[in-house]
């Protein structure tokens, strides 16, 4: 093989790939999507709020979901699109000094998914210590 042909199939193989990758975020994305609209759906009909769930409401408008990972945590944040839900979640990151690794904000319709990687400081342990701390902010966030 010359170099122009082994640079011709790498670059085709990298395509390949990244309308691989295009396309199982878009299928993890839509999943997510449908599975809070059912949740949402279920609780709105049931009018039922289960205390055992690891979200939390804020404000009836955002959920906040953590997941902890050693020192690291993952947070999927569920919003209304509307007085700019990302700006005051990422003030409320960096008051609770939640370092992001990586942060996804995507909005379909009405609604504003976030998935956020953060670097958790000493002192928040626990996936609840996470959530209560980023709760309080974002109920004294003014940004």
């Amino acid at each position: 093989m010359d170099k122009a042909t082994l640079l011709s199939d790498a670059v085709t193989y990298i395509t390949q790939l990244k309308a691989k990758v295009d396309e199982l975020e878009s299928k993890l994305h839509n999943n997510y999507y449908y599975s809070v609209m059912e949740k949402k759906h279920k609780m709105e009909n049931d009018n039922v709020v289960d205390n055992q769930s690891s979200t939390t409401s804020w404000d009836h408008t955002m959920e906040i979901e953590v997941k902890m990972v050693g020192q690291d945590a993952m947070l999927r944040v569920q919003s209304e699109n509307m007085n700019y839900p990302s700006t005051r979640l990422m003030c409320a990151l960096q008051e609770v000094e939640l370092h992001v690794y990586h942060a996804n904000i995507s909005s379909v319709n009405d609604l504003m998914l976030h998935d956020i990687l953060v670097k958790v400081p000493q002192g928040l342990e626990t996936e609840d210590e996470v959530k209560n701390a980023l709760l309080r902010s974002l109920k004294q966030i003014t940004c």
